[in-house]
């Protein structure tokens, strides 16, 4: 006990707050977010605090996950992003970041027309609620998804069938393969 009260020591690396901005500092948004356990000092019984020092910190971490999550975006793994984004705008309806994320990734995962209707959802909810339009960064995606540069373009992966248990005549190329993958298992298929 010091001065009429208790002296707790922590070290910087012990402290999850130091730790999820030291990680979103450094651009490791995934594991800054991954350090989120929940509403801050949720636990914690007084109006003061939450009032003044746990939005800065929320607004913290919603900044990391929208940063996050564009690089999942970038990355193309865009159909596991619509069920979290579409929670995420429930929880956050009047945060246009996540309804553009939201139609990026359902225009990527080839349902524009759902794109289309979360930005119509976004707008009208924007204009009951608060009297606003959206955002320009909001109906620049919004053009987007209408002209069809939203949708990622390239190569489509493809596939052999599951029930393709052999390859016949393909001896030269599965040699080939074999040396590259340094697997014999692949010539067990010629």
């Amino acid at each position: 006990m010091r001065g009429g009260g208790y002296l707790a020591e922590v070290e910087p690396d012990q402290l999850d707050l130091l730790r999820f901005r030291e990680l979103a500092s450094a651009g490791d948004f995934a594991a800054a977010v991954g350090l989120w356990r929940g509403p801050v000092l949720s636990d914690v019984t007084s109006d003061a605090v939450h009032q003044h020092d746990v939005p800065p910190v929320t607004e913290e971490w919603l900044r990391a996950l929208e940063q996050r999550i564009e690089t999942d975006l970038t990355a193309g793994r865009t159909g596991e992003l619509v069920a979290e984004l579409r929670s995420l705008t429930g929880q956050h309806p009047f945060r246009e970041k996540f309804w553009g994320q939201l139609m990026l990734a359902l225009t990527r995962s080839g349902q524009q027309a759902q794109a289309l209707l979360a930005y119509e959802q976004v707008r009208v909810l924007l204009t009951d609620e608060l009297g606003v339009d959206p955002g320009s960064e909001l109906k620049a995606v919004h053009q987007q998804v209408l002209s069809g540069s939203a949708a990622v373009s390239g190569s489509v992966p493809r596939q052999l069938p599951a029930a393709t248990s052999r390859f016949v005549g393909r001896s030269s190329q599965l040699h080939g393969l074999s040396e590259l993958a340094g697997a014999d298992e692949l010539s067990a298929l010629g």
